[in-house]
């Protein structure tokens, strides 16, 4: 099992243990409102049938109706809560690699978003002093495959959460670990979800 692997089977154990927790309190809260929303709608039901049983039974019929509907909000907002602290957790997971794999992570980034060969990467203020090597081990991918290997690092860090960026002359490429990680959430989230909840 390698590096990322081993992150992504923790993240889904802790990600497991929180959302069986999460899942826990929304149920508990889901059947508070449950419970109230039927024992409001069983005591209008026992005023109104000596009124009438057909609107007394429309009425409480409705009130289940929307209990269970609120429910469902609670249970699904939580999920989202989890979805939303499980891609989280994927970027602090990533920042908190040794510095060998990090340094490997951002120079495959790096390589992957040069065009050229020869622009500039910028860093998290936190990852500054790892960009000679960034550099130099991006270089050394782009060379092996046959492309100009002149990228160098920035002086100035960037305002991201770790990754890097890439820039020669108009165009910069921002691989930002929560950027990167928030484009492949749309394609992920199902799977993510699943993971969680099935």
């Amino acid at each position: 099992m390698n590096g990322i692997e081993k992150i992504i089977s923790r993240i889904g154990d802790d990600a497991q243990r929180e959302r069986d927790a999460i899942l826990s309190e929304a149920r508990e809260r889901a059947e508070a409102v449950a419970s109230e929303y039927v024992a409001r709608g069983q005591e209008l039901y026992g005023a109104a049938i000596k009124e009438g049983a057909v609107a007394a039974k429309q009425q409480y019929e409705r009130l289940v109706n929307t209990a269970q509907m609120e429910s469902k909000k609670v249970v699904l907002n939580e999920k989202q809560t989890l979805i939303g602290e499980a891609f989280a957790l994927a970027v602090s997971q990533l920042r908190a690699l040794p510095k060998p794999e990090y340094t490997a992570l951002l120079a495959r980034l790096a390589a992957a978003a040069s065009r050229d060969g020869t622009e500039t990467l910028y860093f998290a203020p936190e990852d500054a002093g790892t960009g000679a090597d960034v550099a130099a081990e991006a270089n050394r991918l782009l060379a092996q495959s046959g492309k100009t290997a002149a990228l160098k690092p920035g002086a100035e860090p960037r305002g991201i959460a770790g990754g890097v960026v890439v820039s020669g002359g108009e165009t910069e490429v921002n691989c930002a670990l929560d950027k990167l990680v928030g484009e492949t959430r749309r394609e992920l989230e199902s799977a993510v979800s699943a993971a969680l909840f099935d």
